[in-house]
């Protein structure tokens, strides 16, 4: 064998061994490295959708995200309003997550308000794993309890940003997730599913129409998404786009959201419910949720 030989074979020797050991790292490099470049790519923004039961529009609903140099701010809202025999029961719920730029729950708050609640939900998620939550029901005395966990917590909120910017989704993967409901106040287990991969168009911005003084479709979108579950169903399902981003879901079960531009979502509500005043709740803006997120920063 010639020494030209021996050196040609010593460098693709070498080759293959630093194709294996990136290999070896792109495979079974931790949790926590693959949240931290999850979380990297979470854009800032804002989502509206319009909400219906049974084909009937109920009410509007927002997502925000925004970020800053140590955390990652999601804000949600939903309001619904059903007429009921004579009475109109309102339902209005709002959220804020708090997460550190690895994807890291950090802290959280849940409200239900109007025919619903009150209902509270405030907790954090200490260094140590520590899980506090403290819960108010009307004028009830809060409730406080504490869980000791091991590992990275999810919210409902956060599941899909973590299934789709983790990995590139792919159909037939499937991710195990520590869950913590809010609603139920109770952490498990979750296996969430990619079930399907479909395109959807979606209305991205909207016209006034002056016959109608309503708002319209002006432009649309074609976007690309992945249906997530978790088996049996649950408070986790949906299509998400590749930013992790909801385009339709059915977070209670009785209601759907559907991604649209935020003046058919909310102005379009708000003109069509001039009667009932305490129902125009504009969502909150960008600047709102930076502003919440920045007193914890």
């Amino acid at each position: 064998m010639t020494r030209r030989t021996v050196i040609a074979a010593a460098i693709v020797a070498a080759w293959l061994a630093g194709i294996a050991t990136l290999a070896r790292r792109e495979l079974f490099r931790g949790e926590t490295e693959r949240m931290v470049q999850a979380g990297l790519l979470i854009a800032p923004g804002a989502e509206y959708f319009t909400v219906t039961r049974d084909s009937d529009r109920v009410g509007y609903a927002s997502s925000t995200i925004d970020t800053s140099a140590t955390r990652i701010h999601v804000s949600e809202f939903l309001l619904t309003e059903e007429t009921e025999g004579k009475a109109v029961r309102r339902m209005a719920v709002r959220g804020i997550v708090n997460l550190t730029r690895g994807m890291r729950l950090t802290d959280f708050r849940f409200d239900l308000g109007e025919s619903y609640g009150p209902w509270s939900a405030v907790g954090t998620y200490s260094a140590d794993s520590v899980l506090t939550v403290v819960t108010t029901a009307g004028h009830a005395k809060p409730d406080t309890t504490r869980r000791q966990l091991h590992g990275q917590l999810m919210l409902p909120t956060t599941v899909p940003l973590a299934m789709v910017l983790e990995r590139r989704p792919v159909v037939g993967r499937h991710r195990a997730f520590t869950l913590y409901d809010p609603m139920r106040d109770s952490v498990y287990d979750v296996a969430v599913h990619i079930r399907a991969e479909s395109l959807f168009v979606i209305t991205d911005s909207a016209t006034l129409d002056p016959s109608t003084t309503r708002w319209t479709v002006a432009n649309q979108d074609t976007v690309r998404a992945w249906r997530i579950e978790t088996v049996g169903g649950g408070i986790v399902s949906g299509w998400v786009d590749e930013k992790g981003r909801i385009v339709r879901t059915a977070p209670f079960g009785e209601f759907t959201l559907h991604r649209t531009a935020y003046e058919i979502a909310f102005q379009n509500w708000s003109l069509d419910n001039k009667e009932h005043p305490r129902a125009v709740v504009p969502p909150p803006s960008a600047a709102d949720t930076l502003a919440a997120g920045a007193a914890h920063d």
